[in-house]
């Protein structure tokens, strides 16, 4: 793994990610238990998750218009997918950067979300599988 990219990786790791459920905000971070995720998934009967983003590809600022396009184009593919998802977004917990809007997709297979990310030029994931703490998952072979 290049330094780059380790030094992505620990962005993504200390990010603060969030799900919003019927005016509910579900907080979850890498590597620690969420409550109100387990809550979410046993209530949807969902046994995994992914959370996935369009945004600033390769974590490379991109325009408004570019990023939002992309978020249109990963709403669709979702909806084409047929996976349920609420709406989100990953955020710096120091506010250094933009809340980006993101997607968590319940049931969504493991190597299906690596390869909507890896179209929408995402260098990782977050996993989610009941019972365990979120996790990040690079996109890459």
């Amino acid at each position: 793994m290049t330094q780059a990219m380790s030094r992505l990786m620990r962005v993504y790791a200390r990010a603060v990610y969030r799900a919003f459920d019927a005016g509910a905000v579900i907080e979850f971070s890498i590597g620690r238990p969420s409550l109100a995720l387990e809550a979410l998934l046993a209530r949807t009967g969902a046994t995994t998750a992914m959370f996935i983003t369009a945004y600033n590809s390769m974590s490379v600022p991109r325009p408004d218009p570019v990023n939002r396009a992309a978020d249109r184009a990963l709403r669709r593919a979702l909806r084409l997918g047929g996976w349920a998802c609420l709406a989100g977004e990953g955020a710096d917990p120091a506010g250094r950067w933009r809340p980006e809007p993101s997607f968590l997709v319940l049931n969504i297979g493991a190597a299906a979300a690596r390869t909507l990310a890896r179209r929408f030029g995402q260098a990782a994931i977050v996993a989610i599988r009941r019972g365990n703490p979120p996790r990040l998952v690079r996109t890459s072979k």
